[in-house]
């Protein structure tokens, strides 16, 4: 039997955690997210909502597999042949994540609210207000009241919640952070107040994290950090058995009911590929960290390329390096309560880093690793206040202390806030470009029946989100049987007719470039498309002529009918709205120039 029944010999939480000091975190999160209720839906929740509203064709997952893009009763070659992927698409590709409890809560949002972004929205804020409430709790359990909740405004503040609070669909980091936290401050009343429901309402509370999103399994590495930060290396890994197995008992589900990637570069496994895992830590823990600790998004990395990685990279450990040393300076003002808590804390959060670069690097799966790096800049910043307020001392190094203060008031309290607002504005720009885009689309006469060909999608507005939203605001142009992505090369095109049935589609210009959510579809380094490669999809069959770095450039199509006697309609992203555009005559030829979309990609 596990030794759970030990507790710490340590009082219970001061007065100083009254409800109106660990509520003004709260209302501070409140604030802080209140411009998301201005956000409509976008990208992903589209398509969630298309589900839930019976419109999306095969889909059956109700409301626990609004995350499972790939069934196994509708996998990628199905969805290929119905035009919900590109015939491009690795026919192996699985995107399926396990995350039932943050589905059903977009769900209800449908059964309560119907399509109402702004009542969605309220949902998403209670989640962000509890989340505050509940780490301003814990950490006026540890620090000093002025520190606590300088600490607990800092991550109310911080620009980590932009996509979870703006983005409905990214909601279920939100989720998984609140029971995350919800079952550390269990686990840590179990401990230290002998509170015997503390182990039960912790266990609950950690399944319903991991259920919530794969975010979660960070509550396991904060209750092992806070076992072994609080009672020893021995006893603590002892006591932090049963969060340890069922974190791996959740991997071992993960798998055994085929939830995960594959195929596809978007995603990286550690497991399939350790090597390029391994790469994606060396670069995506430390542009994380330059998130968490000087807000800096680390989603410039994803857009920004190698330079932008690097960048980021040196940010983040000269800012790990200067949070270390500014708390070593510090650490004499600290109570030895405190200085064990943010110790387990910071390990921990950094620890955590290594966890989430799987996933393309922003600061959505930051929520849990701020709750360490939020108390480090909480205590760093009322440490250096206290310093540059001595009376004794030399003035040149007050000054300093100042400088100091200046430097991280500066980071938390203003960079991250204002990049949290402008990362609200963009997601709100996006859905209203969206709505826009399905209102001023031209779908010729494929409004009421017919196949639409996009031929060039190389901004995922168009490639991954154009039908969804056309279907979502434009129904009466939604006729159309498919939607059929061609090209989503950033490069001019050129549409020839061969004959009558076929159309030679070809990526102008060299090297072929390739594009970041190209990759989420097919891994060209790993499952390169091949020359020769014939797709069949029904009414259409696409050989690969001419390949690139494992991209086709030229591709031949051919129709099962007569284009000039078909339902068949070709548009192209031009002049900023989607166009019909007419199918050139046998033997001539199209050019589409290349524009970027609505996201500039």
């Amino acid at each position: 039997m596990l030794p759970l029944s030990h507790t710490l010999n340590i009082k219970p939480v001061s007065s100083a955690a009254s409800p109106r000091n660990w509520l003004w975190p709260a209302f501070v999160a409140l604030l802080a997210s209140a411009p998301s209720l201005l956000v409509g839906f976008t990208n992903d929740d589209l398509t969630h909502r298309l589900m839930l509203e019976g419109r999306a064709p095969g889909y059956a997952g109700g409301w626990f597999g609004l995350y499972d893009f790939t069934p196994p009763d509708l996998p990628a070659p199905a969805l290929m042949k119905q035009g919900l992927l590109p015939w491009f698409t690795d026919p192996g590709l699985m995107l399926r994540f396990l995350r039932p409890l943050s589905s059903a809560t977009l769900a209800l949002d449908h059964v309560l609210f119907g399509q109402s972004p702004l009542l969605a929205h309220v949902q998403s804020l209670l989640w962000m207000v509890v989340l505050a409430a509940m780490v301003a709790r814990l950490y006026l359990r540890w620090f000093a009241a002025p520190a606590a909740l300088l600490s607990a405004i800092i991550f109310a503040l911080s620009e980590v919640h932009a996509i979870p609070v703006s983005w409905l669909a990214a909601r279920h980091t939100l989720v998984a952070a609140t029971f995350g936290v919800m079952a550390l401050w269990a686990w840590v009343r179990f401990r230290e107040d002998r509170f015997k429901p503390g182990l039960a309402i912790g266990i609950v509370a950690l399944v319903a994290s991991l259920l919530a999103s794969e975010s979660g399994l960070i509550t396991v590495v904060l209750i092992t950090g806070y076992e072994v930060g609080t009672r020893g290396l021995r006893r603590g890994l002892w006591g932090s058995v049963l969060p340890v197995c069922l974190g791996l008992g959740y991997l071992a589900l993960y798998v055994a009911l085929g939830y995960g990637t594959r195929a596809g570069k978007f995603y990286i496994s550690p497991f399939a590929a350790p090597l390029d895992y391994l790469a994606a830590v060396f670069w995506g823990a430390p542009a994380l960290a330059a998130e968490l600790l000087v807000g800096v998004p680390s989603v410039a990395t994803v857009v920004g390329g190698r330079p932008a990685q690097i960048v980021l990279a040196s940010i983040g450990l000269c800012a790990i390096v200067g949070a270390g040393l500014l708390l070593r300076s510090l650490s004499a003002q600290l109570s030895p309560r405190a200085r064990r808590a943010l110790t387990w804390l910071s390990l921990a959060s950094l620890v955590s880093l290594g966890a989430l670069v799987g996933a393309p690097v922003s600061g959505r799966v930051l929520p849990l690793p701020l709750f360490g790096a939020a108390a480090v800049a909480g205590n760093i910043l009322w440490g250096l206040w206290g310093r540059a307020h001595r009376p004794r001392g030399e003035p040149s190094g007050r000054k300093r202390w100042w400088l100091a203060f200046g430097a991280v008031a500066l980071f938390q309290l203003g960079m991250s806030p204002l990049a949290r607002l402008g990362m609200i504005a963009n997601f709100a720009k996006s859905a209203d470009t969206q709505k826009r885009l399905a209102l001023e689309a031209d779908v010729g006469a494929c409004a009421k029946r017919g196949s639409i060909y996009l031929i060039n999608g190389s901004d995922p507005t168009l490639t991954l989100y154009a039908s969804s939203a056309i279907l979502f605001h434009a129904p009466e142009k939604a006729g159309a049987e498919r939607w059929r992505v061609l090209s989503m090369a950033p490069q001019p095109h050129r549409v020839s007719r061969t004959t009558s049935d076929t159309v030679e589609l070809e990526v102008l210009g060299s090297p072929r470039r390739n594009n970041l959510f190209e990759l989420l579809l097919r891994d060209p380094s790993h499952h390169p498309l091949q020359v020769g490669q014939v797709v069949k999809l029904g009414e259409l069959e696409v050989e690969a002529d001419a390949v690139s770095g494992g991209l086709f450039t030229r591709a031949r199509l051919q129709f099962e009918r007569d284009l000039d006697h078909s339902e068949a309609c070709f548009m192209a992203w031009r002049h900023g709205r989607l166009e019909s555009v007419p199918v050139p005559r046998v033997g001539q030829s199209l050019r589409i120039e290349f524009e970027p979309g609505p996201m500039g990609l």
